[in-house]
């Protein structure tokens, strides 16, 4: 039994972090559980080539073609190319003059196709069109 300064009259000064590590395990698996879900997307089979590999894609905008043809932009799908630059347009991160876009296009699709979007992504006054492959094997 631990005691107190005077004798063991005294209150105990001991923190108790049973509770603590109650509640950061529940925590960790809450973030465990929901982890997967968060990155949600398009597959895409993107073609190989010469990379670099991309710090992340917080704060970037990203324009998806997917093998049916449809664009989309985060959760948003496209069916006109006006919808797609006013988009552009208005998105925050083309506010700046280093405005910069990445482009995910399946490798499936035809050369006409992506060079369509990119001369719509051109028309919303982006400065700098990335183009999204996946690595050499």
């Amino acid at each position: 039994m631990a005691m107190g300064g005077s004798g063991g009259k005294g209150p105990l000064s001991e923190i108790n972090v049973t509770p603590l590590v109650d509640v950061m395990l529940v925590l960790l698996v809450m973030f465990m559980v929901t982890a997967p879900l968060i990155n949600t997307g398009v597959d895409l089979d993107l073609p190989q080539g010469p990379t670099q590999t991309l710090s992340s894609d917080e704060g970037k905008l990203v324009v998806e073609i997917n093998a049916k043809g449809e664009v989309k932009m985060g959760a948003r799908v496209f069916k006109t190319n006006q919808e797609l630059t006013e988009a552009i347009k208005l998105n925050p991160t083309m506010q700046g003059p280093d405005s910069e876009v990445f482009l995910e296009a399946d490798k499936n699709l035809t050369y006409g196709t992506v060079v369509q979007i990119m001369g719509v992504i051109k028309d919303a006054g982006v400065k700098k069109l990335n183009l999204v492959t996946n690595p050499l094997e």
